[in-house]
């Protein structure tokens, strides 16, 4: 039941942000590895939207505008991206995606560290 009321809520929000206007930037992957999805959700709820990365893969190095539909019109949205290779996962927690012409999305491996620049 309570899950049912979180997903329409949820629904709802997703609906308002839309209707507020969708956010258009210019993704970068910083990373070394190609990535295959990317997915917001509001901060650390875990309920992610649908995927944001048009095919191809969008390979370390590469850059591409997309248009993301934040929940609730809020800035703050965490992102969790597939990678290529093994469909292993990542989230970049709590990013601002207001006021942003350029994103770049990094990963170190070996440290499990996510993070991000702004311009």
């Amino acid at each position: 039941m309570l899950r049912s009321f979180l997903s329409a809520a949820l629904s709802l929000l997703a609906t308002a942000a839309h209707a507020q206007g969708d956010i258009e930037l210019l993704l970068v992957n910083g990373t070394d590895y190609a990535i295959v999805e990317l997915a917001l959700s509001p901060p650390n709820v875990d309920y992610w939207g649908h995927n944001f990365l048009p095919p191809p893969a969008l390979q370390g190095g590469e850059a591409r505008k997309v248009t993301l539909k934040p929940f609730a019109a809020e800035c703050t949205q965490d992102v969790r991206g597939a990678f290529a290779e093994d469909r292993s996962q990542v989230i970049w927690r709590g990013l601002n995606v207001c006021n942003v012409k350029k994103l770049t999305l990094f990963f170190h491996r070996s440290s499990g560290r996510a993070y991000a620049a702004y311009e």
